[in-house]
């Protein structure tokens, strides 16, 4: 398979040689190129069925070998070289996106972000190919002289060259050899239901757990006493092990301790702005299932009871009232009461 465009090439090549003439012949160079560079396309992902890649490579090969007799000069290449090439390009990738949705498994597999890197990956080389014909149209429709198809040969053999790398290396060739790496090791260890932490990036963890972070400030889940990590882990769309991992390592607490420290906080905004409130409102309203827990986790986390610590938002409050009644009394003597001026 990896010898069908060199092969194509080889032959096209000769049939330069042989039969062609002086006229075009950059034209002709950069769609025999073009041809490697679709054939090239036709390589399949890991995941994908190599018989239907076998066979589009083995027809277009046929065809560009047979097509090569009779190109004549600039408008031959173009009606059997280069439209077809457009053709095929799209045809194919037409059929992989209808194979990857005949098979609902292979929108299932457990190592589906491999998957996608792949696709992305392929997609993205492909589509390189419209932008090459439609400058080889445009170069041939203003007449432009030899030196504007070398870059453009240039970049088809840049683009071959990619995609053959891409598919017999497994490179994605987006994303540098490091991460790669630590991608598949990610993959390979959730599928193996055990987490390499050693593989796991700093950056990665960070970003989860500010993720986290925003996640418990803005939408406040820990108010619904029935919250568990599998709830949190659906509204993130992360793997419960990686969740459990920032957490750990970032705020020193397990996942129970953690959704209770945001509760006892806010149950401490709730104080400030109710000091009237009960203690059993507060447990409920908060989030915990019942003031016994309510009054272990408040002590865990402040040292002290609800109770003491609403006793002493009570006794701030009123301390705050009556500086607030002394400042203004000293600001305005005149206003004193009906008693005192009767006294």
């Amino acid at each position: 398979m990896r010898l069908a465009p060199l092969f194509v090439l080889s032959v096209l090549f000769s049939e330069e040689l042989i039969c062609g003439d002086s006229v075009g012949r950059d034209f002709r160079i950069c769609c025999d190129l073009l041809s490697a560079a679709v054939l090239s396309d036709f390589y399949p992902c890991s995941h994908e069925k190599t018989s239907v890649s076998l066979a589009c490579i083995c027809a277009a090969a046929l065809y560009y070998v047979s097509a090569g007799f009779f190109c004549g000069g600039i408008k031959g290449c173009i009606l059997l070289m280069v439209v077809p090439s457009l053709l095929f390009n799209v045809s194919y990738r037409s059929l992989r996106i209808l194979d990857k949705y005949r098979e609902l498994s292979m929108l299932l597999r457990r190592d589906g972000a491999l998957c996608r890197l792949e696709e992305d990956s392929h997609l993205l080389y492909s589509g390189f190919i419209p932008v090459i014909i439609l400058l080889l149209l445009l170069l041939a429709s203003l007449g432009a002289p030899s030196v504007l198809y070398l870059p453009l040969a240039i970049a088809e053999i840049f683009l071959y060259s990619i995609t053959h790398r891409r598919a017999y290396s497994g490179r994605s060739m987006l994303l540098k050899l490091r991460r790669e790496r630590r991608l598949f090791n990610m993959v390979n260890a959730e599928m193996n239901s055990a987490i390499d932490v050693g593989e796991i990036e700093e950056d990665i963890l960070a970003g989860i757990y500010r993720r986290v972070q925003t996640y418990m400030q803005l939408h406040r889940p820990f108010l619904n006493e029935s919250f568990t990590l599998e709830n949190m882990c659906s509204a993130l769309n992360m793997n419960k092990h990686y969740i459990s991992r920032a957490i750990n390592k970032y705020a020193k607490k397990n996942f129970r301790q953690y959704v209770n420290y945001y509760r006892v906080k806010y149950s401490i905004e709730k104080m400030k702005r109710e000091p009237d409130i009960k203690i059993i409102e507060l447990a409920f309203g908060s989030g915990f299932h019942s003031a016994v827990t309510y009054n272990m986790a408040f002590k865990l986390f402040m040292g002290i009871t609800p109770s003491d610590m609403l006793a002493r938002i009570r006794l701030s409050s009123d301390r705050q009232g009556f500086s607030t009644r002394k400042e203004s009394a000293a600001a305005n003597p005149a206003r004193i009461s009906l008693q005192d001026a009767q006294g």
